[in-house]
């Protein structure tokens, strides 16, 4: 499900010392009516991109 752009509130997440990054959106009423929920479904899905992405490199 896309998130229409005027309801997309950015979430950055850093590392360390690195810069902060992108890692997606929360929609603004999810955020609004639950922001534990909405905090956790962004939380699963940057955690299963890094994990993805870990897989990744380690089958090069």
């Amino acid at each position: 499900m896309s998130i229409p752009p005027h309801r997309r509130v950015p979430f950055y997440v850093a590392l360390g010392d690195t810069p902060a990054q992108l890692v997606g959106y929360v929609d603004q009423r999810e955020l609004a009516r639950d922001t534990d929920a909405a905090l956790v479904s962004i939380l699963r899905d940057t955690a299963d991109e890094i994990e993805r992405q870990v897989a990744e490199e380690h089958s090069q």
